[in-house]
């Protein structure tokens, strides 16, 4: 008996025959764990197209986990089987809106799944209503223009143009990590189009380009459970500036944030202190705010004194610059 079986190399469909008897070997030795991996330089003409005929409901019960790299995946309407799949990770398919639809909602036992590289994909929705799906992974869909999460859904990562999160209601998101492409501003993103129907969000992570300073509304959407969050910048032009200050507004939103991770490429940090941070100490700047319990509530005002520590002695433990805001006054 097989527990995990993972064939690796620059195959295509005209080797579907010897592909199909590794498959069948897979289901005889009842497989847990199966890897198709058949990327190749250039990319294949013509992709493995997925067998799904050999994968009947009597067939594959014990597949929990199944990696696919590099195949074309077209599943019939009628497609009964993976009843006890958890793990689905697909990397470079060829797959279109509807194949995708009517795969997902027959996977009613998954709990994770990762799309990377799928070009043909316009949207993806994963609201089906048995979905147990708890996290989703979607990276470098350069067609993709719309999302649509299911209500269970606890941690999602995203990778690439700034699209439109749609979800069914409240959800119970905890952990969502944005890497967007074409952003303008961090701040612009979190307070404007990031879904306000997030209750129960503790870790926030948002990469971007900092090319704009952002434009809040008046009245900030509240994050009453964020506890973590970081923000990576960049910007191509080396040595551009970036007021601290600018983020202090987090920590309104934020009433029981623990930890404020800044880290910004090719810019130089300043404070109302005056002190300056230049990019060259370290491929990125970090600035973390942490407390023991909790960060206090800190006024914006730029008279009120923000640093109150030793900036040398933490710069020297640290070999990195760090500013804690703790103490702060309220």
């Amino acid at each position: 008996r097989s527990e995990k079986i993972a064939i690796k190399f620059e195959l295509e469909n005209e080797d579907a025959y010897h592909i199909d008897r590794w498959l069948n070997f897979a289901i005889a030795t009842k497989a847990k764990d199966l890897t198709l991996d058949f990327k190749s330089k250039p990319p294949s003409r013509a992709q493995y197209d997925f067998p799904f005929k050999l994968f009947g409901a009597t067939d594959s019960p014990q597949l929990q986990s199944i990696r696919l790299c590099s195949v074309c995946l077209k599943p019939p309407v009628d497609f009964k089987a993976f009843l006890n799949l958890k793990r689905l990770k697909l990397e470079e398919i060829d797959v279109t809106n509807e194949d995708m639809q009517i795969l997902i909602s027959n996977c009613n036992t998954l709990e994770f799944l990762g799309i990377v590289g799928c070009g043909m994909l316009t949207r993806l929705s994963t609201s089906h209503p048995s979905n147990r799906l708890k996290h989703l992974q979607v990276e470098s869909c350069q067609l993709l223009e719309q999302i649509k999460l299911n209500f269970g859904l606890t941690k999602l990562e995203y990778m690439g143009p700034l699209i439109p999160l749609a979800p069914p209601g409240p959800l119970l998101l905890t952990n969502v990590c944005m890497k967007l492409r074409r952003a303008r501003s961090s701040l612009e993103y979190i307070f404007t189009n990031l879904p306000s129907t997030l209750p129960r969000l503790e870790t926030l992570t948002v990469q971007c380009s900092e090319l704009e300073r952002a434009t809040l509304p008046e009245k900030l959407i509240k994050f009453m459970h964020l506890k973590h969050l970081r923000l990576q910048l960049r910007h191509p032009v080396p040595e551009r500036f970036i007021d601290l200050l600018d983020f202090v507004c987090q920590l309104e939103a934020a009433p029981l944030l623990e930890k404020f991770e800044l880290h910004a490429m090719n810019f130089v940090t300043r404070c109302c202190c005056g002190q300056q941070f230049g990019y060259w100490q370290k491929p990125h700047v970090v600035v973390a705010m942490r407390r023991r319990k909790r960060l206090k509530r800190t006024a914006t005002k730029r008279k009120r004194k923000i640093l109150k520590q030793d900036m040398d002695d933490t710069m020297a433990k640290r070999k990195r610059p760090v500013i804690r805001f703790d103490d702060l006054p309220t």
